[in-house]
């Protein structure tokens, strides 16, 4: 178990950083439980930003990948809203796979309302491979957001290699950047008993 909590302060910004990484493993009864919590919460000029990201994956001969992605921006009466669903239920021996991807955009600026829905269902034998890239720019008022969501998940049952990478980028001008990476790898060959979790995380004000 590793907690680590950053708390920073700089020009009435706040920026408070929690990684919570849980791994539990049991090879012989195939049990894996693998728990990332990662909350970003920024503060400034009236913008908020929140990010709560959470990976839990749990096996017995059964996989179950769950990956919430919540942000929520508001500034001069405008409310940006992601949500970023994926759910992965994997059975090996049946080799069934259900992945179901929703993606909830909904924005409102000058009296405009778009909502935007996005959903993949993919049932599949021994191989998967699934890339969503989600990209929106918005323009109003000398200010650009630009927010990119990217999920690859590759994935292999003989061989059993399950590799997971997201990857978070927002970008705010009018004097004001900040730039948010968030990317997370999971390796993991159960045979050969090998974990590799890889967590950066990068803040630029």
């Amino acid at each position: 178990v590793l907690n680590t909590s950053i708390v920073e302060r700089y020009r009435n910004t706040t920026v408070k950083i929690v990684l919570n990484t849980s791994i539990v493993e049991r090879y012989r009864n195939t049990t894996v439980k693998i728990v990332l919590n990662t909350s970003i919460v920024e503060q400034y000029r009236n913008t908020t930003v929140k990010i709560v990201l959470t990976i839990s994956i749990v096996e017995n001969t059964t996989v179950k990948i769950v990956l919430t992605t919540s942000i929520v921006e508001r500034y001069r009466n405008t409310t940006v809203k992601i949500v970023l669903t994926t759910s992965i239920v994997e059975q090996y021996r049946n080799t069934t796979v259900k992945i179901v991807l929703n993606t909830s955009i909904v924005e409102r600026y000058r009296n405009t309302t778009d909502k935007i829905v996005l959903t993949t269902s993919i049932v599949e034998n021994t191989t998967v491979k699934i890339v969503l890239t989600t990209s929106i720019v918005e323009q109003y008022r000398n200010t650009t957001v630009k927010i990119v969501l990217k999920t690859s998940i590759v994935e292999r049952y003989r061989n059993i290699t399950v590799k997971i990478v997201l990857t978070t980028s927002i970008v705010e001008y009018r004097n004001t950047t900040v730039k948010i990476v968030l990317t997370i790898s999971i390796v993991e060959q159960y045979r050969n008993t090998t974990v590799k979790i890889v967590l950066i995380t990068s803040i630029v004000e």
